[in-house]
């Protein structure tokens, strides 16, 4: 009986979606019911075993400091299953960039989190925290790459963002922050330990850092963005090293990072 409440088709099964989508939204609703139709169905039948598969214990994401050569790479080795519910969620689907109505395209977030984080979850909401910055606020050509390649993803080749605050003496407190931003020649690079970045696999890093000679206190940090990459969407890293991934309770599909820059190249929001 359980498994048959679990439904095969998380929007037909949800009268209540249905009626908030027709009453906020119903031109859309009669335009997109086929596709809202189609997600739910991969929302029950494909992402909800791929969301159990990534969380068993033996599929664990984890990291692989040296390649066969000795070279550093610090790798994070994902399960397939991750892998896949990245390509459909975020290449797919593009479910970290709102996109069409709203109404339909959070109606689409609200079926997958049903599986869960599953890895995947910190990812959506990180990028589309980015997108939202950079559409704000964003005025380099780097922040241009950044939006396009988001919302030019596919299922083959998708881009998706992180947001690193956490530093070991504050937590959360963004005020404490102590990473420092250097500019030199109107380039700037970051230096410092970050003591909790998830969705470290991202393409793009959205980092606070206090730019040197900044005050104390929140008003003396500032926002960049950093890619992941010295270039394109693979090789060396940008100017940082991951020092090893959280032993975490919870969202264990998701690997969370402690990170030290050294160098890495940022640029203002």
């Amino acid at each position: 009986e359980y498994l048959k409440s679990l439904g095969s088709n998380w929007f037909n099964d949800d009268a209540l979606l249905q009626r908030l989508l027709n009453h906020f939204s119903p031109a859309a609703l009669d335009a997109q019911r086929g596709s809202l139709q189609g997600f739910g169905e991969t929302c029950a039948e494909v992402l909800a075993p791929l969301s159990q598969e990534s969380g068993r214990p033996e599929n664990a994401p984890y990291l692989r400091h040296f390649d066969a050569y000795r070279r550093r790479v610090d790798e994070i080795v994902l399960p397939e299953a991750t892998r896949e519910a990245f390509r459909i969620v975020e290449g797919q689907h593009r479910l970290g960039v709102c996109h069409g109505d709203p109404f339909v395209f959070y109606s689409k977030v609200y079926m997958y989190v049903q599986n869960g984080e599953a890895g995947v979850g910190c990812s959506m909401a990180c990028t589309d925290g980015m997108i939202r910055l950079l559409e704000a606020l964003g005025d380099h050509p780097i922040h241009t790459e950044a939006l396009n390649r988001v919302r030019n993803s596919t299922y083959d080749d998708y881009a998706h963002a992180a947001q690193f605050v956490t530093e070991i003496q504050g937590g959360s407190d963004a005020g404490a922050n102590s990473v420092v931003a250097v500019e030199a020649d109107g380039h700037w690079t970051l230096h410092g330990p970050k003591w909790f970045c998830s969705n470290i696999t991202a393409d793009y890093f959205v980092v606070t850092a206090r730019p040197e000679g900044a005050p104390p206190g929140p008003r003396g940090v500032a926002l960049f963005l950093v890619p992941a990459y010295q270039s394109g969407t693979s090789g060396p890293r940008n100017g940082y090293v991951i020092e090893r991934l959280k032993d975490k309770l919870g969202t264990r599909e998701l690997p969370t990072a402690e990170v030290t820059f050294d160098g890495a190249k940022a640029y203002p929001i």
